[in-house]
């Protein structure tokens, strides 16, 4: 379910909190305690400065089998749905949250060593290091369930060959740096990007292919395969 204010239903009158939809990953509730209704998803937002790092987080995320989508900071206070997570890159992000966010979200921050000083004690704190996906796994799972994995599996060869292709080749270029023929290159990247479909993961261009196998762990951003697939 995408998070947007269109998703909203009509409340009860006693402001309570209702389901609106089945599924473990599609729930939604909504919260009006003398207040603003506010409908909270089962799904996580991700908020970060940086555009790329975000996508990049929430396709990681949405590899995992939650509903993932990046937010920005100055929307979050209008808003009347809202995810029941939000992963923040940041202290200062962490800190430019509005009251509506704080109020009804369960907020995880990740922050680098050094601003883990200024994170405020509202949110766990996870560090930017390299066991910090483990963590936010697991405090995912904590908050929302345990999700299906919906990891798209790869073979070594289409691993060494999609890689070379999202990372910045062309078509003939990579045909050429493995001795294919380009028609070849091709029918990787059809069955590839068929198989993020049928998990629920649409990938609609070479972009969104590279975010999805960072996010899968077949390739690095500095351009080095990931976790090797098997042959």
């Amino acid at each position: 379910m995408t998070i947007t204010d269109s998703a909203v239903s009509v409340l009860d009158r006693r402001g309570g909190i209702q389901s609106s939809a089945s599924g473990p990953f599609s729930r939604t509730h909504t919260r009006g305690l003398g207040g603003p209704c506010v409908q909270l998803v089962d799904a996580v937002g991700v908020v970060s400065p940086n555009t790329f790092v975000g996508e990049t987080t929430a396709a990681w995320i949405r590899s995992l089998g939650y509903d993932a989508t990046t937010m920005e900071v100055v929307g979050l206070a209008v808003r009347r749905a809202l995810p029941k997570v939000l992963v923040v890159h940041g202290a200062q992000t962490l800190a430019q949250l509005p009251m509506a966010a704080r109020q009804w979200t369960q907020i995880i921050a990740l922050v680098d060593g050094a601003d883990t000083a200024t994170a405020t004690a509202e949110a766990p704190v996870i560090l930017n290091f390299p066991n910090a996906s483990d963590q936010i796994r697991g405090a995912l799972a904590q908050i929302l369930g345990k999700a299906p994995g919906a990891r798209v599996a790869l073979s070594r060869r289409e691993q060494e060959v999609l890689a070379t292709y999202v990372l910045g080749e062309t078509v003939k270029e990579t045909a050429a740096t493995h001795f294919i023929a380009e028609c070849t290159v091709r029918t990787h990247y059809r069955r590839v990007t068929r198989r993020y479909d049928e998990v629920g993961r649409p990938v609609a261009n070479k972009a969104q292919l590279l975010l999805a196998m960072v996010a899968d762990g077949w390739v690095t951003l500095d351009g080095k395969l990931g976790h090797l697939a098997e042959e």
